[in-house]
């Protein structure tokens, strides 16, 4: 509860909230999104479990998500898995020049308005 209001202040612009919402696979049923990181690994960190640190808030165009994907790409392809993909709205311009920055290419797939992007490893 430290943080409660510092998140409130954050979440409340809709800048911050527009593109964020429970995760769909492509048939529609939530695909549940826990977290690890690598200093903590047996602990599971919920996107609204999350707390946030003194003075930490959202950075945008500074490179945290492509090198956070990258990351993540990485270590898709070392646990095996073959594909990558990600469904973006066409007005989240700043997630498609992210999806493209990484290699991934635009499909004639859409679902629930987001076009899908897929990058094999």
């Amino acid at each position: 509860m430290k943080h409660s209001r510092g998140m409130f202040e954050m979440w409340r612009h809709a800048e911050v909230q527009k593109y964020s919402g429970i995760a769909e696979d492509a048939d529609g049923i939530e695909i549940n999104m826990p977290a690890k990181t690598s200093d903590d690994s047996d602990r599971l960190i919920e996107f609204w479990l999350k707390a946030a640190q003194d003075g930490w808030g959202f950075r945008w165009g500074i490179g945290i998500m492509t090198e956070s994907a990258r990351a993540a790409i990485s270590w898709r392809h070392s646990s095996g898995a073959a594909e990558i993909e990600a469904f973006i709205k066409p007005e989240n311009s700043d997630s498609i020049a992210l999806a493209l920055r990484l290699g991934m290419n635009a499909t004639d797939v859409f679902s629930e308005g987001a076009q899908r992007y897929r990058m094999s490893l």
